[in-house]
C-alpha cells in the first residue's frame, strides 16, 4: 500500500511539473510573437514567480499593424511559434 501511494504521489508531482513547463513554453511562444508585432513587454512582478507576462499596446504597435494592413501583408505563424510577414 505504501508503494502504491508513493507511485501515485510521484505521478502527481511529475504531472504538475510538466503542466507548468508547457504553460511556460506557450507563454514564451506567444510573448515572442507579440514582441514581433511591436507590443511592449511590461516588467514582471518580482514577488510572483511564474506570473503571466503582460504586454502593452503602443503607438508603434498600432502603426506597425496599420502599415501591414495598408500593404496587404499576411502574417504566417511558423511551426516554432515565430511569425513570418508575407
Amino acid at each position: 500500500m505504501k508503494r502504491f501511494s508513493l507511485v501515485v504521489m510521484l505521478l502527481l508531482i511529475l504531472g504538475s511539473m510538466l503542466g507548468a513547463m508547457f504553460i511556460t513554453q506557450n507563454a514564451g511562444l506567444v510573448g515572442a510573437a507579440l514582441k514581433e508585432l511591436k507590443f511592449e513587454a511590461l516588467p514582471g512582478n518580482p514577488q510572483m514567480v511564474g506570473a503571466p507576462p503582460q504586454f502593452k499596446v503602443t503607438n508603434d504597435t498600432l502603426n506597425f499593424l496599420k502599415k501591414l494592413g495598408q500593404d496587404g501583408k499576411i502574417i504566417e505563424v511558423q511551426n516554432d511559434g515565430s511569425l513570418k510577414v508575407k
